[in-house]
């Protein structure tokens, strides 16, 4: 759990950036806010669980395009925000 004041010039900084962020493999932060103990965050809906489910979750087995694919999404995100 995350123990910080919405004050704290970092992490507003950080919220901030994820707020201002539109890029089709980032989730889009739309609020957050606090009420005293408790952080909350309005993001965009992502349907379909998230990619850990996915692996772990099912059967599934991955071509190596996909996986390559994937990856390449990952990056850009990380690119994109760094």
């Amino acid at each position: 759990m995350l123990k910080a004041h919405l004050d704290d010039k970092h992490l507003k900084n950080e919220f901030q950036v994820l707020l201002e962020s539109h890029h089709p493999n980032v989730v889009r932060m739309f609020d957050i806010f606090q009420d005293g103990k408790n952080f909350y965050v309005v993001q965009e809906i992502m349907e379909g669980g998230d990619l850990y489910q996915l692996a772990s979750q099912s059967n599934m087995i991955f071509l190596e395009k996909e996986v390559i694919e994937i990856l390449e999404q990952v990056m850009q995100a990380l690119n994109f925000l760094h």
